[in-house]
């Protein structure tokens, strides 16, 4: 009897093995980017979660320093600092996390929120702000602002040294 060798094509069992293979391969190629895909979405996640925080804590800053330095009054009852600016418009900075419509700029403790308040509007300036903490330094009117953000273990914080406070 003579044997016919047919090297033209594959055998049932190699077309199984290779396709195996290849899915494997495949499977741990696509769980590798799945992965990877995951990390860099996280890490954008946080990189805009610390952005916004800055962001947050850079406004307050600004605005404070808009308004005549020796008409700020920090209100420590209330959390809110008052002033003036040049043309004599009073400007409140509300940090107390209730909604007060007469401040500009306010934090919405409930919605987790900086907002301000141009032409009554109450739009958002940052969201996920967990909290913003005041806090008096010693007996020489410096005030620390501190602000938190809200999904992610980072807070920023600026020290100022203000006109006057109200106990």
């Amino acid at each position: 009897m003579k044997w016919i060798i047919n090297r033209k094509g594959f055998t049932l069992i190699e077309l199984i093995v290779s396709l195996t293979l290849g899915i494997v391969i495949l499977t741990i190629v696509l769980n590798h980017f799945s992965f990877v895909y995951k990390n860099i979405y996280n890490k954008y996640d946080y990189i805009v979660h610390m952005r916004n925080t800055r962001f947050a804590l850079n406004y307050i800053e600004k605005r404070l320093r808009d308004v005549d330095q020796s008409t700020i009054v920090y209100h420590s009852n209330l959390k809110a600092f008052e002033g003036y600016t040049s043309s004599g418009v009073s400007r409140w900075i509300d940090l107390s996390g209730y909604m007060r419509n007469s401040a500009f700029i306010y934090f919405n403790r409930p919605t987790r929120q900086l907002r301000v308040n141009m032409n009554s509007e109450n739009n958002v300036l940052v969201p996920f702000v967990y909290d913003v903490a005041v806090r008096e330094i010693g007996n020489n009117n410096v005030v620390e602002i501190e602000v938190y953000a809200s999904e992610i273990d980072y807070s920023v914080k600026s020290r100022f040294h203000i006109g006057t406070i109200n106990r």
